[in-house]
């Protein structure tokens, strides 16, 4: 690294090195990238050296915003995962594709997208790939949906990697640009709804879906409707249906019961459901 010492051992990630501490008590790091080219990559290892870079690229008119991405990308392209990856270099990813052109963004989708489920899978990862997200446009949000795409059932089960595709959610549906999503979730139906953190992927999935989607989606679940509903945590997805998704998913997935009801008002879980299929259907 350009800030080690001879004879001294290099700090770990995320600490200060002692030329990190020496500028920062200067109250600056340097009098502009320009002067810092070269050690770029190091400084995204330091709160000071992140806080310094964000401050470039927020007081530059936006030319030379773009030319200071073009410099940090230069010289710290080929680690931009473990960047993100880092206590400080998560923060500092999205301040980058901020003020990124166009091509800067391809970039930084094409670098990260063979890293995408290690990097979303960890906790500084997880939160820097969040943030980039409304940035993107329909072809960036594409290429880092096919490389999500292989690993999205693990994702959708992961304790940090479900942010991420609920994120995903968020900013880009209802629409085609989560249909590769939904998907794979129909597909996975059951192994994700009865799923401690699936079925959470599930439900926010069936907020952000369109018509033709939530039909997707209640076909699947009316076929498998009894599994759901006597687990622990698959019968939230029903109950999701019946409470939010209106009466005609109601009477489906009544319909899907039937026969099963008897059983299901002594089950514990299933009873929760037949509870609220009562509360939200038509009386007659």
């Amino acid at each position: 690294s350009p800030f080690a010492q001879p004879g001294k051992k290099q700090p770990k990630r995320g600490t200060k090195g002692i030329a990190a501490t020496e500028m920062e008590s200067k109250g600056e790091f340097g009098a502009s990238v320009d002067e810092m080219r070269g050690q770029l990559l190091s400084l995204t290892r330091y709160q000071a050296g992140c806080r310094f870079l964000q401050r470039q690229l927020d007081g530059s008119d936006p030319v030379r915003a773009t030319e200071i991405v073009g410099y940090v990308l230069e010289e710290c392209g080929s680690q931009l995962q473990s960047v993100v990856m880092d206590n400080c270099g998560q923060y500092l990813l999205p301040k980058l594709v901020e003020h990124a052109s166009v091509e800067q963004r391809s970039f930084l989708v094409h670098r990260l997208c063979p890293y995408i489920f290690r990097v979303a899978v960890d906790p500084c990862g997880s939160h820097g790939l969040q943030r980039i997200l409304p940035y993107l446009n329909d072809q960036q949000a594409a290429e880092l949906g096919r490389c999500m795409a292989p690993t999205l059932v693990d994702l959708a089960k992961d304790s940090k990697g479900n942010y991420l595709l609920q994120a995903f959610l968020k900013s880009f549906g209802p629409g085609p640009r989560i249909q590769f999503i939904v998907d794979i979730l129909v597909e996975n139906i059951i192994a994700l709804s009865n799923h401690k953190v699936g079925c959470t992927v599930i439900t926010r999935c069936l907020e952000r879906s369109n018509p033709q989607q939530m039909s997707q989606f209640l076909n699947a679940i009316e076929r498998h409707s009894f599994q759901l509903v006597v687990d622990q945590y698959g019968n939230y997805v029903v109950q999701h249906i019946l409470l939010n998704c209106g009466p005609e998913y109601t009477v489906r997935i009544i319909h899907s019961l039937h026969g099963k009801i008897g059983f299901l008002c002594q089950q514990k879980f299933g009873s929760n459901v037949v509870e609220k299929c009562l509360e939200s259907s038509d009386p007659q």
